[in-house]
């Protein structure tokens, strides 16, 4: 029934639903969640009927919530975070009520529940991550307190992230709990800013929080290159994953900036500073993350260099088609200007589907069969494009300020001028072969990416 936002609209504020549907719903998946986890944690490889009933029930409920509050609309969002505000004495509200359905049905390994625990999982992160969308500040500073690390072993802690990306790049828990981090890490600026949170002393937990959490993103992201090989993201769920991550990284990064040179508070920017360096230098001294993000920039050249084996005519035909996509994408980001990739509420899972599929119907048969995998990377390639130049202004700005230290080291500048690794050796006998900055200039202008496809007229 929900087509658009304003059906949406119409069935939350009548009589369709009966009053106080949602909320009790919510209530009952709350109080469900510690049972679900008691079944997780019994030695019996075997479920009930009536055990994978009330975990598919639940299932039902938050996924068609979270469908309500991502096709409603803001009016809708604002309607269900209403009614995640009631709750039992004994129930935590908004954020935390999601975030502990999550942990508490966290999948585990040989169980029979496994998988309808991995998709109720996904459901509460992905819920939370639609309902970050516009939300308030408090809503905000809740999400990132649930997030914020525990003790584990000795004096050792995890970040509240690390427990929902077990599952790796290709998992969907992950790919919503990066959905979410990325949410946080557009709203460092706005939040840091925020009178109430700078009077509380808030802002530098909630930075260092985030900035947790995109060190964990890094870990995810290294796991594409492995044993000497690079494993390019073949799934939509890899690639919406790699390209949340990156993104998280790059607003992160955009979001510090004013917080280190305008805030008024030296906490503030002591710790905006820190992560800062923190992001900057697991780029520049972590060579695994250096490689990835490097294919991943190049990779709609690179891709198609090694499938096309270096065909002339089959390359010409690639590069006028990212071109052709180019175009088109810069009149539909006009309205937000250059960070327009940071700010439109869509799905990862689906921008990346619906870039996939208006690309693919410009391309002729022969260009389709040179296109190949090329044609789903773009959205990556563009956001870690992105990173790069948001990395190298970081790196002007830490050797501006220090005379001391070397902006080729800080910068991406080595990674640039290295072979970009290919990815699966034995698939592809005759990778690239050439250096990460000659393929991504062949693809790609930098003033284009610069200001996030908005050619000049230079």
């Amino acid at each position: 029934l929900c087509a658009n936002a304003s059906t949406v609209q119409s069935i939350l504020s009548s009589d369709f639903l009966p009053e106080g549907l949602i909320t009790k719903a919510m209530l009952l998946c709350a109080e469900l969640a510690p049972q679900v986890a008691s079944m997780n944690g019994s030695s019996s490889k075997s479920a009930t009927l009536e055990e994978k009933t009330s975990v598919t029930d639940a299932k039902v409920v938050l996924r068609s919530i979270s469908t309500l509050a991502f096709l409603g609309g803001s009016w809708a969002r604002d309607w269900v975070r209403q009614s995640l505000a009631h709750s039992m004495p004994h129930l935590p509200t908004g954020p935390a009520m999601l975030y502990k359905i999550a942990t508490f049905v966290l999948p585990r390994k040989h169980h029979a529940l496994e998988g309808d625990c991995s998709e109720l999982t996904s459901c509460a992160l992905r819920l939370l991550a639609d309902l970050l969308i516009d939300a308030s500040v408090e809503w905000h500073v809740e999400a990132v307190n649930c997030f914020t690390s525990y003790p584990s072993f000795g004096d050792q802690s995890i970040c509240g992230f690390a427990q929902f990306v077990s599952g790796g790049i290709h998992s969907e828990i992950t790919l919503s709990a990066m959905s979410i981090l990325c949410s946080l890490s557009m709203q460092v600026t706005r939040h840091a800013f925020d009178p109430k949170l700078i009077s509380g002393g808030l802002v530098p937990p909630q930075i260092e929080t985030i900035g947790e959490g995109v060190m964990v993103g890094f870990e995810v992201l290294s796991t594409l290159y492995s044993g000497g090989e690079m494993s390019f993201p073949l799934s939509k769920i890899q690639i919406a994953s790699a390209h949340i991550i990156i993104s998280s990284i790059t607003a992160m990064l955009v979001g510090l900036k004013p917080v280190i040179y305008l805030h008024e508070d030296d906490a503030a920017r002591n710790t905006s500073y820190s992560i800062r360096n923190d992001i900057i230098e697991a780029l520049t001294t972590s060579t695994v993350v250096g490689k990835v993000i490097a294919f991943l920039a190049s990779s709609p050249i690179s891709l198609n260099l090694i499938k096309s084996k270096s065909s002339v005519k089959e390359l010409s035909q690639v590069m006028d088609t990212v071109s052709h996509y180019r175009r088109h994408n810069a009149s539909k980001n006009a309205t937000y200007g250059g960070w327009s990739r940071f700010v439109t509420p869509k799905r990862a899972s689906q921008k990346v589907r619906e870039k996939s599929t208006h690309l693919s119907s410009h391309l002729t048969s022969d260009a389709k069969k040179g296109v190949g995998i090329g044609v789903e990377a773009y959205a990556v390639s563009e956001v870690a494009l992105a990173l790069l130049l948001v990395w190298y202004e970081h790196a002007e700005d830490i050797t501006s300020s220090d005379s001391s230290q070397d902006l080729h080291h800080h910068s991406p500048f080595n990674l640039l001028l290295s072979t970009t690794p290919s990815p699966s050796q034995q698939r592809y006998a005759n990778g690239p072969n050439d250096v990460t900055l000659n393929l991504i200039s062949r693809f790609i202008d930098v003033d284009y990416a610069l200001i996030g496809g908005l050619r000049s007229n230079v």
